[in-house]
């Protein structure tokens, strides 16, 4: 089984678990898995191997506190019938239009290598971003803004080991003598907010729950 498919495997095996320890276990199990598998990709491919599964546990954490019978649907616990219902309705919703990423590479842009006021910046900028999905289900308010996350801590971790590629890839100029290791403050801000923020707070919750 690939790891959307090992994924799946997991949570029908600990949707309706009482006992916390063997949730914790089986999700235990699972993430060794996927640590290993993604480690024996080349550094350049295990970010983008590991993104869809995350978005994909997003997507079924957010069901698991907030429409259960949907993610049993979605497992293919309720039978065929229920996953075919389930799809057409899916067609007939449409799938999200809202792509929050272009927004987080123009703050990225606007706000790397200025001052001690990038913290009010970053705290308002996720509130706005939370503003925008608040009219969705809560299960897919989740999956959006986890993707958010997924991309800060993408721009994080290759700003603190290579702040030219960064600059690079967001179209920012890179002068010939900047240097690879970075002391930005946005960056340490976004480590350190994205912790906090409370836009995370119910997701975080439930993974604690969840394992």
């Amino acid at each position: 089984m690939n790891l959307l498919e090992q994924l799946d495997e997991v949570f029908r095996e600990t949707i309706d678990e009482s006992d916390v320890q063997i949730r914790k276990m089986k999700f235990d199990e699972f993430t060794n898995r996927m640590e290993a598998q993604i480690a024996r990709l080349p550094h350049e491919e295990q970010r983008g191997a590991m993104e869809p599964v995350m978005q994909q546990m997003a997507t079924y954490a957010g069901l698991m506190q907030h429409d259960k019978e949907d993610l049993r649907v979605r497992l293919g616990l309720r039978g065929p019938k229920a996953a075919i219902e389930r799809l057409a309705q899916v067609a007939t919703e449409g799938p999200s239009t809202i792509d929050l990423m272009p927004q987080v590479d123009a703050f990225w842009r606007e706000n790397l290598g200025r001052g001690s006021s990038v913290e009010k910046r970053y705290i308002e900028f996720l509130d706005r971003l939370k503003g925008q999905v608040s009219h969705l289900p809560k299960a897919e308010q989740d999956a959006l803004l986890w993707r958010v996350q997924m991309r800060t801590q993408e721009y994080n971790e290759l700003a603190a080991r290579d702040l030219p590629t960064l600059k690079a890839k967001l179209g920012l100029p890179v002068s010939p003598t900047s240097p690879s290791v970075n002391n930005n403050r946005l960056v340490q801000v976004a480590a350190e907010t994205v912790v906090r923020a409370t836009i995370w707070e119910s997701i975080i919750a439930l993974f604690r729950a969840f394992r």
